[in-house]
């Protein structure tokens, strides 16, 4: 039914950031810088971690993960290839089919073998042999969808959020969100600003910008559905539509003007100070898990399916970036305060 396509999107949607480490790409670089003072070149990347929790971890009491179907694991995989995959693309011993694809990588090495069953149910076009060393496929159509609707939401909310942030004014968000608008609409608009009424503006431009946005990825997902079929869409929707400019406007803006404000970079360098040195903390079970101090840090872990010693460093490795990775800002900084003493 049509309405199954909605309820796919809608949960691979809600999914799509499950993976993601405290404070976001920042988390991501402070883990690996911090693996590396430990001797481990291992890359980390939130898309394949979604797809490990999604899988295998997702649920406490089994550890296989939150039993959805294949449709939606599909539809939540941005990019379908191992990291070995996506490495060989960009040294150049592999020619991508699809560049869009391996941009990135979604599945980890433990995770292949859940990824060929959803792609073989699903049915998505072979980049490789099933023995490769470096699997990938192509991506389901209605990732597309998924990714449409991030891109829709960050570039568009991150300059709202920028204005009730104090970084940007309302002249400049107007003009940022006018492509989006009609006369008639931007008539309101100033009608707004003459009454005062600001925060009511912004927020309808917002409105307005979302619902303009979401009809011209619909319609560039109907303009090129053979392609997306076949493996061949080489575009995001977003960059394929209409409003690919007005939109890739607010996110060249927003890259200027909201990431890189001072407020923004201090939470960044923060976050990874914090989950470095977690990192480090957590480092000390791994390898050396009979020590004293691991047996405090395994108790700590209780309830989250401590692997038993005799499994190994890369069993412990993996748990340990699960359960850093899993947590929220505030839950990785109130461990941080917690284990310096910073009360």
């Amino acid at each position: 039914m049509p309405s199954d396509v909605a309820t796919i999107v809608s949960t691979a949607c809600l999914a799509h950031d499950i993976g993601n480490p405290p404070f976001g790409h920042s988390g991501e670089d402070a883990i690996e810088t911090a693996l590396k003072r430990h001797g481990l070149e291992l890359p980390f990347e939130g898309n394949a971690q979604g797809f490990r929790i999604l899988t295998r971890t997702g649920d406490p009491m089994e550890g296989s993960g939150l039993k959805l179907t294949a449709a939606v694991l599909g539809s939540f995989m941005k990019y379908p290839c191992t990291q070995s995959y996506s490495a060989a693309v960009k040294k150049g011993s592999i020619v991508a089919a699809n560049k869009l694809e391996c941009k990135k990588f979604g599945i980890g090495e433990q995770e292949r073998e859940a990824a060929s069953f959803m792609a073989g149910h699903l049915g998505l076009i072979p980049r490789s042999t099933p023995d490769a060393a470096h699997l990938c496929w192509s991506r389901h159509p209605l990732a597309y969808l998924m990714e449409a609707a991030d891109d829709i939401c960050y570039r568009i909310a991150d300059i709202e959020d920028g204005y009730f942030s104090g970084l940007l004014d309302v002249a400049p968000t107007r003009d940022l969100f006018s492509p989006f608008l009609t006369e008639s609409q931007l008539c309101y608009v100033r009608e707004l600003e003459a009454k005062e009424e600001k925060d009511s503006c912004i927020h309808y431009m917002r409105a307005i910008a979302i619902g303009k946005s979401i009809q011209s990825a619909v319609d560039s997902f109907v303009n090129h559905e053979e392609d997306l079929l076949q493996g061949r869409m080489e575009q995001s929707l977003i960059d394929s539509s209409e409003l690919s400019a007005p939109l890739n406007g607010l996110y060249q803006y927003a890259i200027k003007n909201v990431y890189q404000a001072r407020e923004v970079i201090e939470v960044e360098a923060m976050g990874y100070k914090v989950l470095g040195e977690l990192i480090d903390f957590f480092m000390e079970w791994v390898n050396h898990p009979s020590s004293g101090q691991s047996q405090k840090i395994a108790i700590m872990l209780q309830g989250t399916d401590v692997p038993q010693n005799n499994g190994g460093e890369a069993a412990r490795l993996a748990h340990m970036l699960d359960y850093i990775s899993g947590m929220t800002d505030s839950f990785a900084l109130e461990t941080y305060r917690k284990l310096t003493g910073i009360l």
